[in-house]
């Protein structure tokens, strides 16, 4: 009989998901016979108001109130809040909505289960203390560069982080040092296939001798992207410009009428698949800071500006790489356009970025993040 090994996910922002899958498609790589895998979205088993309402909450809240979103996220995150208050109404939100989850891997019954997101590494946490799950072990992905409190849980037994500094933060919160591995943000391995520039720009339809700037907006398309093009197109060094405008439709349309008598040098796309490709034929990317963009970014050695990060785990991840030397900020649309001019005149700014990046990416994080979890049931 098969070893199961679950990966959940819940569904609010693409990057949870995006995660879950690039550690199952590993898996599907090493192709173990004896091992079965099964992916989820932890809402398909809460009541259908949690599961409509949970990620539209957090869209709204990121794009129509981001500074009360990161008002929350820092208060959830102080200690002494969150231990004597949040936690309880975070334990009760999940008792009312999140029932079916329960009966699921009680009947389920995996041998290893890994959360790509907080949601269901708290249920399955509150299982353990219950008597539930006996033989599980719990692996959590963190899928940003710092930790939140929502993520840490004496219950859960190995912790796979992005970073060293990532590990020693959850030091800080009690964690011990043996229950973390640094492997990563895992990402699709073909972010770490290098691919022919030339070959590509032909495919996209773009000069790959000229300089060209990638605009992302998430899997969502949010943030001043409007407002991005049209100070780009100001810049005489920003020679083509590839718009991701994500899964909206309206941003799409927008920047579509925006660009029509800009001569071809602005190429706007919906929510597309090879991203990848996109990202080998760019120079720079203007992006948020969101876990799983960076580190995509990163395998492609592609430095990044970083624009208008949502304030909490954006704000945090935007922090590290540019400590790192990795990215660079920009508060503005004035600034941005500002530093991509400077990059492409100092092409030695440029390489030093990428020299940067070359120190702390880790591209093949999910076949380790896989090997690892195999390693735990050879145990």
């Amino acid at each position: 009989m098969p070893r199961k090994i679950l990966i959940a996910y819940a569904n609010a922002g693409a990057g949870h998901k995006k995660a879950a899958f690039a550690v199952e498609s590993a898996f599907r790589e090493i192709n173990r016979s004896d091992i079965e895998t099964k992916v989820i979205d932890t809402l398909d088993y809460s009541v259908p108001f949690f599961k409509s309402g949970y990620p539209a909450f957090y869209l709204s809240m990121v794009n129509k109130m981001p500074y009360l979103w990161g008002l929350f996220y820092y208060l959830l995150d102080t200690r002494i809040f969150y231990r004597c208050i949040a936690s309880y109404g975070r334990r009760l939100h999940n008792s009312l909505g999140f029932q079916g989850l329960v009966k699921f891997l009680n009947e389920y019954n995996p041998d290893i289960v890994i959360n790509a997101h907080f949601l269901g590494s708290e249920v399955m946490a509150n299982m353990k203390k219950k008597g539930m799950l006996k033989n599980t072990k719990l692996v959590s992905v963190v899928t940003d560069y710092m930790p939140h409190s929502f993520w840490v849980d004496k219950a859960i037994d190995y912790y796979c982080v992005a970073q060293e500094e990532t590990k020693k933060n959850l030091m800080t919160r009690g964690v011990p040092e043996e229950k973390t591995r640094v492997f990563g943000i895992p990402i699709d391995r073909v972010f770490g296939i290098k691919k022919d520039r030339k070959e590509l720009s032909a495919k996209i339809g773009i000069d790959p001798k000229k300089n060209t700037v990638l605009i992302g907006s998430g899997g969502f398309g949010v943030g001043p992207i409007k407002e991005l093009v049209e100070g780009l197109m100001a810049a005489e060094d920003a020679q083509q410009i590839l718009v991701i405008c994500g899964n909206n439709q309206k941003l799409y349309n927008d920047i579509t009428e925006l660009t029509k008598n800009a001569g071809g040098r602005v190429k706007a796309y919906p929510y597309v698949e090879n991203m990848d490709e996109m990202m080998s034929v760019a120079d720079v990317m203007v992006t948020k800071s969101g876990g799983l963009t960076s580190s995509e970014a990163m395998a492609k050695d592609l430095p990044m500006i970083i624009t208008s990060a949502i304030p909490g785990q954006e704000a945090r991840n935007s922090d590290y790489l540019v400590k790192s030397g990795a990215a660079v900020k920009a508060y503005t649309v004035k600034k941005a356009k500002e530093v991509i001019e400077e990059l492409f005149k100092s092409k030695e700014k440029l390489e030093l970025l990428k020299s940067r990046i070359g120190e702390i990416k880790k591209p093949n994080a999910a076949s380790d993040i896989a090997n690892f979890t195999i390693s735990l049931l050879e145990k």
